[in-house]
């Protein structure tokens, strides 16, 4: 019931100020959040400002940190941020008065806005649809032109200029969407589509490997009236199929088509089997689900290392500088491309990183490469011992993570992670327990294991994907040897369960695995 220190109810900014005469347009999208929000709200229910953008992120909270004890802090939501007019925009967000929907017309990926965007526009809010590209910025292009247009400075002014504007690129981009998409075989003509039905099938054009590219195609059978600007949008709890675009364009009452997608599971990825819906959106009507498929993954092999690193004083280049000097060895019979050797902030004071990431590097197998990164340690910095973390990438996006504890005198430091073996165990299994066989192994004593269960909860209000994580403790297993077998009682629900195992050593070295598994009833 206490006043919560350091907010303020209101603020008012300058207002004994002279008025700004200059239009003014708001730039947002849906990672606009917090207090640009607020601000972007402001402007405009102030009548000072257009919107321009996309539905905005809708956080609207204040969330203040307690200390409770030594490393534990308590994060409580506070207060609540309100527009002028008390307008909420916590978990509803701030539309714009014009929204943006890009449209990435390539072999690699088609992407539409999600149809949820614009059920969260109020009604008759113009939407301009375009194609996207890393060389134009279509928000700024409108804006300016809007604000070159307007002949005052208030929004009534600056806002019928923008939906006159807003019109007149939307012809515009409407014409060039259609050639791009004509340029794939795909007729985007316009049209509207009154009750769609149709079968989709979904099906991998070849195994999908973790970190390689494949397709994902789609064979649409059209069961109703003629379809019109129809697209095929993918709705899956896992990220890699969720929201991918397959776009159909025209489809005559019993027609059949197949449209693909590429797409590139992270290297990340353990072996999974995940369940993806299929859903029909056509121009005129609302999305419809027409099918479903079951999309399997193969895991690409693990990244394994082990690192050797060294401090050598460069005291030409300045007091107190550094090389960090470190060797990566390959310890698989795979040559691993793209590895970089990075170094993550410092948590001893009076280290400064100069260089903190090292350039791609080729691995060949069982073999060796190195790397120089760059640092500054201050006289009154660490005496004895310095102690950093390296992460050790490649191409895929596999990671390594090195604790290293480095002598001053300039004594090599070698790290070898724990071999870790997790399986097998099946992609798909029935709701119950299922038992796990892991096994460890070390060239020293492992300290300990310990395994989770990681429940993902998808959240697409508003059309933006958020993910929550649930986690309940599987197993903590004290370890005095190299060696370690063991099996792991994983309990299985319905959907998606994700099972995180890691091993870590004497000298807290770990490595982590993962296994997926699909619960069915």
């Amino acid at each position: 019931g206490k006043a919560v220190p350091g907010l303020v109810a209101k603020l008012e900014a300058h207002p004994d100020a002279a008025p700004i005469t200059t239009p003014m347009a708001v730039l947002v999208d849906g990672q606009t959040a917090s207090g640009s929000e607020i601000l972007a709200g402001a402007l405009a229910r102030l009548q000072r400002a257009v919107v321009i953008g996309a539905p905005t992120f809708g956080k609207g909270t204040v969330q203040k940190l307690y200390p409770l004890a030594e490393a534990l802090k308590l994060k409580l939501t506070v207060a609540e941020y309100l527009v002028e007019g008390l307008q909420r925009v916590a978990d509803v967000g701030l539309a714009p008065d014009v929204a943006l929907e890009p449209v990435e017309v390539s072999d690699a990926r088609t992407w539409v806005a999600s149809a949820a965007t614009r059920q969260n526009l109020p009604p008759l809010t113009p939407v301009v649809r375009y194609v996207a590209n890393e060389r134009r910025d279509l928000a700024v292009e409108l804006a300016s032109a809007v604000l070159r247009e307007a002949e005052t400075a208030d929004r009534a002014t600056v806002l019928a200029a923008l939906r006159v504007q807003a019109a007149t690129v939307a012809r515009a981009e409407d014409f060039a969407l259609q050639a791009a998409l004509r340029a794939r075989a795909i007729d985007w003509s316009p049209g509207a589509t009154v009750s769609p039905r149709a079968d989709v099938e979904l099906r991998l054009s070849e195994p999908a490997v973790a970190g390689r590219p494949t397709y994902v195609t789609a064979t649409v059978r059209n069961l109703g009236p003629a379809l019109r600007r129809s697209l095929v949008r993918l709705v899956s709890d896992a990220a890699t199929w969720d929201d991918l675009v397959l776009p159909v364009g025209a489809l005559a009452q019993g027609g059949t088509t197949t449209v693909r997608v590429r797409v590139t599971p992270s290297a990340r990825i353990p072996a999974r089997s995940d369940d993806v819906q299929a859903w029909l959106e056509a121009e005129g009507s609302d999305p419809v689900r027409a099918g479903s498929g079951r999309l399997d993954v193969i895991p690409a092999p693990p990244l394994h290392v082990a690192v050797r690193a060294r401090l050598v004083p460069t005291p030409r280049a300045g007091l107190g500088r550094h090389d960090l000097v470190v060797e990566i060895r390959n310890t698989t019979p795979r040559t691993v491309d793209g590895v970089v050797a990075r170094l993550d902030f410092p948590t001893q004071s009076g280290v400064e990183l100069v260089t903190a990431l090292s350039e791609p590097l080729g691995l060949p197998a069982s073999g060796t490469a190195r790397a120089t990164l760059v640092l500054n340690i201050a006289p009154n910095g660490p005496l004895d011992a310095l102690r950093l973390r390296l992460r050790v990438t490649d191409d895929a996006d596999r990671e390594v993570e090195v604790p290293l504890v480095l002598a001053r005198s300039g004594a090599w430091a070698e790290v070898a992670p724990p071999e870790l073996t997790v399986g097998p165990a099946p992609t798909v299994a029935r709701v119950g327990v299922l038992r796990i066989p892991v096994r460890a192994r070390d060239d020293g004593p492992l300290d300990h294991l310990r395994a989770h269960r990681v429940a993902e909860i998808v959240d697409r209000r508003r059309g933006v994907r958020r993910v929550t994580t649930e986690r309940d403790k599987l197993a903590w297993v004290p370890v005095r040897t190299r060696t370690l077998d063991t099996v792991l009682e994983a309990p299985v629900r319905p959907g998606m369960n994700r099972y995180v195992v890691v091993v870590e050593d004497a000298s807290g070295v770990r490595t982590t695995r993962e296994v997926c598994v699909l619960g069915e009833p």
